[in-house]
């Protein structure tokens, strides 16, 4: 296989895709615990999951992250000066 193979390849599952710098604007929480963040271009992010001791962010600060696509799928949010990762989907 060439090397234009490989890249279409990994192009189609999404992987070799470089990461998203982003600026969070609005943090805000659902019923069900899960963050939903919304970046400076308008998009919106919410959370997979719901981890309940983890600590939440701040709805009154802005934050810098890098969204970037997962491994085995999925989107995963790193959110600069945070020790743990977000795992996400995007919401608009």
């Amino acid at each position: 296989m060439g090397l234009d193979q490989v890249k279409q390849r990994e192009r189609a599952r999404g992987e070799g895709i470089d990461p998203v710098k982003v600026r969070i604007v609005s943090v805000a929480y659902d019923g069900r615990q899960r963050g939903v963040f919304r970046t400076e271009d308008g998009h919106v992010w919410r959370e997979t999951e719901s981890i309940e001791r983890r600590p939440r962010l701040s709805a009154a600060k802005q934050y810098a992250a890098r969204i970037e696509r997962g491994k085995m799928g999925g989107y995963r949010m790193y959110v600069d000066g945070i020790r743990w990762m977000f795992k996400v989907e995007r919401l608009e």
